[in-house]
This record gives structure tokens, C-alpha cells and sequence, in this order.
């Protein structure tokens, strides 16, 4: 497959070298933006967990999802050296910094810029999960979305998006639904519709191993969930 004129097996492995330092990253977003017409944020690392069908067995170009592509380890090990440094950081001497909050690397060196647009509505634009309420015209309104929005005075606020197209909105839709099937399961204590919802989330793609892994995430989180216990 091709996108943007570039053969895909000959983009970068995205843990290791470029074979041409002049191919692209992130195949499969670039994937999605020729199949779709729209470029996915997040890109790779997170965008293919929505997408599990795509990998079978992992397989992720010339790497395997959670091994060499985006490592879970190498994942787990970066989160936790941000979260320490940002720790050591709050606890140590001096000024609070951007400069010093780049050294903590991630999005977290946003926190100060986002607090500074809100107080003096500066109206910079972050990405944010808020209620859609009209933003994107063909999605419920009460849904949560990650969408663009500017930070003012008045809060976080989203300018409208306008429609998406089907495709896109059929994808979306799949995604919504397993967020209201997991809503419901936990209110009600139901183990079948916890099952239903994590076929809908598209990583398991039977009921049976759906039952099992529901029944082993209840026992192991029994104590929070006493709905189902």
C-alpha cells in the first residue's frame, strides 16, 4: 500500500532507524489520512489501539505492537521517569518554569500555559475532552470528545467541527457505544453487558474469551465493583 506516493514498506520502523531518513513515521495514520481524508493527533502508538483488527497478532509493518514498536516496558519505564522528575521538580528550589518543565518532557510542561491562557484569556488552542454539545454536528451531544479547544476566560471552549463523514462517524459511533455498554455494565452489575462491551471495544472478538476476561477483571478489581461481586 501506498500513501502520499510513499510505499509503506519502506517507512521508518518507529523504534528503530529509517532505512531513508527521508520516509515517514507513523505509517498507519497516514494510512488512515489517505483512506479517510483526516490525519489522527495522537498518531501511532495510540491510534492503533482502536484499531486491533488492523494488527492480528500484533503484527505492525516489520515490528510487533507491545515489543519493538512502542514497547510496553520502554512505554511504562518513560511515564515513570516523567512522573519522578515532575515530583522532583514540585519538591526542589527555584522557579517553575517552561524551561525547567521541558526537562520533564511530555505534554505536562503544558500545565503552566493552559492556566496562564485561562487567567488572562489568552485564548490559545489545546487538545481537550469535553462534552460535544453540538461541536461535531453528527456525534450525540452528551458524548466526550477530544477535540481542539481554545482556553479563555470562561473555560475551555470547542469551535464547531461542523460533519463528518460517514466512514469516520461510523468508527467514532462503534467507539461511543462501547463507552455507554461499559457505562451501563458498571451501574447495573451486569456481567454480560461488561462481556458485550469489550467485543464493542474491538479487542476481543468472541463471547466466550469476552466472559473470561470480564470475570478475571472483575475478581482482580472486586473490591471497587461491588455492583458485580
Amino acid at each position: 500500500m501506498r500513501a502520499n506516493g510513499i510505499d509503506r514498506d519502506s517507512w521508518a520502523n518507529p523504534f528503530g532507524q529509517a532505512r531513508n531518513p527521508g520516509m515517514l513515521t507513523h505509517p498507519f495514520s497516514w494510512e488512515l489520512f489517505e483512506e479517510f481524508g483526516a490525519f489522527p493527533a495522537p498518531m501511532d502508538r495510540h491510534v492503533t489501539e482502536f484499531f486491533p483488527a488492523r494488527f492480528p497478532g500484533g503484527k505492525y509493518y516489520e515490528s510487533v505492537l507491545g515489543v519493538d514498536a512502542y514497547s510496553f516496558e520502554r512505554t511504562i519505564a518513560a511515564g515513570d521517569k516523567i512522573y519522578d522528575d515532575t515530583i522532583n521538580l514540585a519538591k526542589g528550589d527555584g522557579p517553575i518554569d517552561d524551561e525547567r518543565l521541558k526537562s520533564t518532557g511530555g505534554e505536562h510542561m503544558q500545565t503552566l500555559q493552559i492556566l496562564d491562557s485561562l487567567w488572562q484569556d489568552r485564548r490559545r488552542t489545546y487538545a481537550a475532552n469535553l462534552p460535544n454539545r453540538g461541536c461535531v454536528s453528527n456525534l450525540p451531544k452528551d458524548a466526550v470528545l477530544e477535540v481542539p479547544a481554545l482556553a479563555t476566560a470562561d473555560g475551555m471552549v470547542a469551535p464547531p467541527i461542523g460533519e463528518l463523514s460517514i466512514p469516520l462517524t461510523s468508527i467514532l459511533l462503534r467507539r461511543l457505544a462501547a463507552v455507554e455498554a461499559t457505562v451501563e455494565a458498571a451501574v447495573t452489575g451486569n456481567r454480560k453487558m461488561f462481556a458485550e462491551a469489550l467485543i464493542l471495544d474491538g479487542g476481543v472478538s468472541d463471547y466466550e474469551t469476552a466472559t473470561k476476561l470480564a470475570d478475571a477483571l472483575i475478581e482482580a478489581q472486586c473490591v471497587h465493583l461491588p455492583q458485580f461481586c
